[in-house]
């Protein structure tokens, strides 16, 4: 019952449709996080799974096997104390003398070679508690430093901010445009002069649904006449008028159809009532009619098929043409 509120609150509705979008974008951006965190794990374990621990290194944030260094960084991720977790690495045997303290230089913490009097010590394994300084790289101890702006620049500043972008983009793609707006007006108004759902109405409400939904007098007032044949008097519309360039199918009993509405509404909605605009438009679809034409001239498809798919109806411009001969 709850997501039965989406059909009633538009903007909630728009917010899950954006997260379905991104969804599948978002799969992608997922793995590549997944991948440098799998990545920046395995280096953090192999250069500080053995250092001494500090304020913030401790039991909570660490890197003394893979599962824990991959919450660390995870947390981190969120800017959650990752530059007091470098500082904590980046603390050398100076730095712990003067505190009064000491820790293992990193070449003498032989785990490899030593392990079980380095785990009878519990300096490694589970319950351990670490004593290695931080291995030095030329006699400087720049790797934390290295490590973690690195992976605050790829993870934080760049994936992370990606994640958002690909939802805002999501949520772009989900609202409706222009054209979208235009054709659930249609549908509103259509409704109201077609409550039985016949996809047809007469030629004179057709034309008063185009005002309507234009919210402009496209089709002047003085058009309509009840007494007139479909109730439209169009011997009082000039041919290169908006109404005169209608190309809008009229059956034998004078009725339009709701596809065909909606077409003459997106096309007036683009052009307006502008003559050269018209003709311009006007120009453009016979190009690509011509250009239709003359790729089943050449083999395109059989010819005779496309004359009878090209049988035009009788149109409300026949009309309008008709009677002003």
């Amino acid at each position: 019952r709850v997501f039965r509120l989406l059909k009633l609150l538009s903007g909630l509705n728009k917010v899950f449709a954006a997260l379905s979008v991104s969804i599948v974008k978002l799969v992608n951006v997922v793995l590549v996080l997944l991948l440098m965190l799998l990545l920046y794990g395995v280096l953090g374990v192999n250069l500080f799974a053995s250092v001494k621990s500090g304020d913030t290194l401790d039991s909570h944030g660490n890197f003394r096997h893979f599962g824990w260094a991959v919450i660390t960084l995870f947390r981190a991720s969120t800017g959650e104390a990752w530059n007091e977790l470098m500082h904590d690495l980046w603390r050398d045997e100076t730095y712990w003398f003067k505190q009064g303290d000491w820790c293992t230089p990193a070449d003498l913490f032989d785990v490899e070679g030593k392990y079980d009097v380095l785990r009878g010590k519990c300096l490694v394994g589970a319950g351990a508690s670490p004593n290695a300084c931080v291995q030095t790289f030329v006699g400087w101890n720049i790797l934390p430093v290295i490590y973690w702006v690195s992976y605050t620049l790829f993870i934080t500043f760049m994936l992370m901010n990606l994640v958002v972008a690909v939802i805002l983009e999501g949520y772009e793609e989900g609202k409706s445009g222009a054209d979208g707006s235009l054709v659930d007006a249609c549908i509103v108004c259509w409704k109201k002069r077609d409550p039985d759902q016949t996809m047809m109405i007469p030629l004179c409400e057709g034309l008063r649904f185009i005002n309507e939904v234009l919210e402009e007098d496209i089709i002047p007032r003085e058009v309509f006449c009840p007494t007139a044949q479909f109730g439209v008097d169009l011997s009082k519309v000039k041919i290169s008028s908006a109404v005169g360039a209608l190309d809008l199918a009229v059956s034998p009993d004078g009725k339009v159809d709701f596809l065909g509405c909606l077409k003459q509404v997106m096309r007036l909605q683009q052009v307006g009532n502008d003559p050269e605009r018209l003709r311009e438009l006007e120009g453009c679809r016979g190009h690509a009619e011509r250009a239709e034409l003359n790729w089943w001239k050449r083999g395109g498809g059989n010819m005779r098929s496309f004359c009878v798919d090209r049988e035009q109806p009788y149109t409300l411009r026949h009309e309008i043409a008709a009677i002003t001969l």
